[in-house]
């Protein structure tokens, strides 16, 4: 929705369109008015792309998660985010609790001026990049919060670090063993997903630009009661929306045909004359004869009737 009224809005704001036309192209003035909201950070349309793109990426490995060799560890790696969850928790927690008594024991320095910068300053910590000086205004007492620092690195690099790797072994030695049922579980819990809806199933399966007259058939589909005519209406509908498919793929299965034929042809041919050359006789010769005055015609014919069955099983459902 983001998308359609930027590019709505885009598009009809005044713009020179890199003055490459005058007046200039919508699609000019689009990515004109885009740069300059770029520039100025009025709206950042390269992170709603940024957005997207990250989306199909995502939905990509969705889809390898149907497939034996990925499935199963996509799976794994889900149980094991949602170990990490748990994890990021108790962690989370405890690094408040850390910054709350940091900030308590040592507001006046300015890493602890704040929950937000006494939290930044521990997880940059918990990282590995800590400096124990910055106690040093404190003098003679600048051991005890060393001290509190050294028991938070023990805390986080020793003790949780240790536990989120002992809890990912323990979750991918659980469903390590498991890579089959774990592949078919996926596919089980994908066929819903991919599975038509007879009622509604239409309003989803037309493409571009054919979605478009979609939502003139929601009033139908809505005021529909009756589910028996509901999914004759849905049927008769997806039926529509495919003959382009169909149309397209039926005149390339057509295409294909005519271009080999001159070759299947040449291969009869060259087959007949070489039965009649290893065994000439008058049966031979007249299979011969025959097949060049009546079978290169009645192949040719063949196409079409086979062209019409292409088209007539492109609906067949239960191929």
């Amino acid at each position: 929705m983001v998308w359609f009224d930027k590019f709505e809005s885009y598009t009809h704001k005044h713009s020179l369109g890199f003055s490459l036309m005058h007046p200039p192209h919508p699609y000019h003035k689009f990515l004109n008015n885009v740069f300059d909201d770029i520039v100025s950070g009025a709206f950042h349309f390269d992170w709603l792309m940024a957005g997207t793109l990250f989306c199909f990426w995502i939905r990509l490995m969705m889809m390898f998660s149907l497939t034996e060799t990925f499935g199963p560890l996509i799976k794994i790696m889900i149980a094991m985010i949602i170990d990490m969850g748990v994890f990021f928790t108790i962690w989370i927690i405890q690094l408040i609790a850390f910054s709350c008594v940091g900030i308590l024991m040592f507001g006046k320095l300015k890493q602890y001026s704040g929950l937000y910068t006494a939290t930044l300053m521990l997880f940059e910590t918990s990282m590995g990049a800590w400096d124990l000086t910055i106690y040093d205004p404190y003098g003679d007492k600048k051991w005890i919060g060393q001290g509190f620092h050294v028991i938070f690195i023990i805390l986080n690099l020793l003790m949780l670090l240790n536990l989120v790797i002992a809890i990912m072994s323990d979750t991918y030695g659980f469903f390590v063993d498991e890579k089959l049922g774990l592949y078919f579980s996926g596919v089980i819990e994908a066929m819903p997903v991919y599975k038509t809806d007879k009622r509604y199933g239409a309003l989803i399966s037309a493409i571009p630009p054919f979605n478009l007259i979609v939502t003139l058939l929601i009033p139908f589909f809505l005021g529909t009661t009756d589910e028996n005519k509901l999914i004759k209406l849905n049927s008769a509908v997806c039926k529509v929306f495919y003959f382009p498919i169909a149309f397209i793929t039926t005149i390339v299965f057509t295409a294909f045909n005519l271009a080999l034929w001159p070759l299947a042809t040449l291969y009869s041919l060259i087959h007949k004359a070489f039965i009649f050359i290893n065994k000439p006789c008058c049966k031979s010769f007249c299979e011969f004869v025959g097949f060049l005055v009546f079978g290169l015609p009645l192949m040719f014919i063949a196409i079409f009737p086979d062209c019409w069955r292409f088209f007539i099983g492109c609906y067949d459902e239960n191929i």
